[in-house]
């Protein structure tokens, strides 16, 4: 744990895999390609000084990674409906995947 977040491991092969989707999705939506649509998992507001409320129809685990698919933030135990801070975090273009794969683009403007 640092600073208050959790980190995967590199040699976790989910880690991997869901480095890889996030890598993906990065760059289709930079493409122009049209984006997943989430019905069961939404952020908002988008953009955001850096706090966003999740909603989802169960408790998740989700990971949030830039664009370059460095993971920056990792919860375990996402309950349904909460707030995470990111407001650490620089201003950009970040990515929420949750545990079901359902990726979300949200947007830090300070």
């Amino acid at each position: 744990m640092l600073n208050g977040k959790k980190k995967l491991r590199s040699h976790n092969s989910n880690y991997q895999a869901m480095r890889a989707d996030i890598k993906a999705f990065a760059m289709a939506t930079t493409t122009g390609l049209v984006e997943r649509q989430q019905k069961n998992f939404s952020v908002f507001p988008n953009p955001s000084k850096g706090i966003f409320h999740l909603t989802s129809n169960h408790n998740t685990v989700i990971e949030i990674s830039n664009l370059l698919g460095d993971i920056v933030y990792f919860n375990d135990h996402i309950i349904a409906n909460e707030n995470i801070d990111l407001s650490s975090l620089n201003n950009g273009i970040y990515f929420i995947k949750a545990q079901n794969g359902i990726i979300q683009k949200v947007i830090i403007e300070k």
